[in-house]
């Protein structure tokens, strides 16, 4: 018995997303991870699959890619990658095959050995983190950030312009529902600057209405004002969308007096698209808001 390990497959069975832009060591890659799966793998064997298998948007896309994986020789094991947006219940794919099994707030045992998955965090001070020169860094908002983020975002000027989000939300509801916030088509990101402080959050959403159109809010805690917080955190979050999602257009909104959030867009590359009158309502006056938007053509990265 051995026991071997693969990740990033992407495999696009079900979906136009041809590898081979990428390079010619992509150019039929399915066909090469197949025959050398099968020249060294035996029934025996078992094979951990650390994410990024598949192309596929839903479960019904992901179908034929993971029936291609379970013909292969071996028991796999599969957690899930940031770009397996296909991955649904844990229950449902648990039933899905014999010798195929899913990692998900689980552990599975072989012979003398357990099997667990998370998701690794390239922290300062790590050689390989690259944005080492930069003030921020972002990652996925875990249960033990909620008292932090809430502290800081809870503060009346922060709430001035937010629309008051988390006044209205208390911490309860917040931990209750952390699993929502962070779904394929919405993700909340705490901002982590160099001395590994929470400084704020940033959020972006797809479109319900439009393809490969997303929105993105962003807030700073008060103390981290005007220290550029804002515009790394942007700017690192556009980069991410236009060249990892391939998204087409990000769009935003922001009330006419929040003067420094306007300049901090408009220096990231947003453009005024249009005002929506009278609609945001903040202590007995309704206000202007501007919709911004910018295109991957129009990024400066």
């Amino acid at each position: 018995m051995a026991i071997y390990a693969i990740s990033d497959l992407h495999l696009a069975f079900s979906s136009d997303k041809p590898m081979d832009i990428f390079g010619e060591k992509w150019v039929q890659h399915d066909e090469k991870i197949k025959n050398n799966w099968i020249e060294k793998v035996t029934e025996d064997d078992l094979i951990l699959i650390a994410g990024d298998i598949s192309w596929a948007m839903n479960p019904s896309e992901s179908k034929e890619d993971l029936d291609w994986i379970d013909k292969l020789p071996g028991k796999k094991i599969i957690s899930k990658g940031n770009h397996d947006y296909w991955w649904g219940s844990i229950t449902k794919l648990n039933k899905l095959y014999e010798n195929t099994k899913f990692l998900q707030n689980n552990f599975y045992v072989y012979e003398d050995y357990a099997i667990c998955g998370t998701r690794g965090w390239i922290c300062p001070g790590s050689d390989k983190f690259t944005l080492k020169d930069k003030k921020i860094y972002l990652r996925e908002i875990l249960k033990e950030d909620i008292d932090e983020t809430y502290n800081l975002c809870s503060d009346s000027e922060v709430l001035k312009y937010n629309g008051n989000q988390y006044e209205r939300l208390s911490k309860k509801y917040i931990v209750e529902h952390l699993k929502y916030l962070n779904i394929p088509s919405k993700r909340n990101y705490v901002i982590i600057n160099k001395q590994g402080y929470i400084v704020g959050v940033i959020i972006y959403s797809e479109d319900m209405y439009t393809r490969s159109v997303y929105n993105i809010s962003i807030t700073i805690g008060k103390r981290y004002w005007r220290k550029g917080y804002g515009s790394d955190a942007i700017n690192a979050i556009l980069k991410y969308l236009f060249f990892k999602r391939r998204v087409h257009k990000i769009e935003l909104e922001v009330v006419r007096e929040n003067e420094a959030a306007v300049l901090c867009y408009k220096k990231c590359g947003f453009i005024e698209e249009g005002i929506r009158r009278k609609k945001y309502y903040y202590k007995g006056k309704y206000l202007d808001t501007i919709v911004m938007g910018l295109l991957k053509e129009e990024f400066k990265a």
